[in-house]
């Protein structure tokens, strides 16, 4: 029910490093993730707190929505395997909020 008021509930990503494995997987900003290893997330304390059950090195299975660039295309859903890194001081995430389009063109 969420997505239909323009809501897509779980962690956006914010920006992605260069030369992570988060972009070698194929992780692109504005991405929002929504699971881990199958476990659904609702904000970014949620993934902060499920990923302290992992470690640099263990790969994890991210269940992705991706929204359309084109407003005639359609939204994705995709699953990105990503091996974790060791978290860096400039790592920052955010929880995923989209404002509804209110027809003011």
């Amino acid at each position: 029910q969420a997505q239909m008021y323009g809501y897509q509930p779980g962690a956006g990503v914010a920006a992605v490093e260069q030369d992570s494995t988060a972009a070698a997987a194929g992780l692109v900003a504005g991405d929002i993730i929504t699971a881990v290893d199958g476990q659904e997330i609702q904000s970014s304390d949620d993934l902060i707190e499920l990923l302290e059950g992992y470690k640099p090195g263990d790969t994890v299975e991210l269940t992705v929505f991706r929204k359309s660039l084109q407003s005639y295309g359609e939204d994705k859903v995709l699953t990105i395997k990503v091996e974790l890194m060791e978290a860096g001081p400039e790592t920052t995430t955010g929880t995923a909020q989209s404002i509804p389009n209110q027809g003011n063109n």
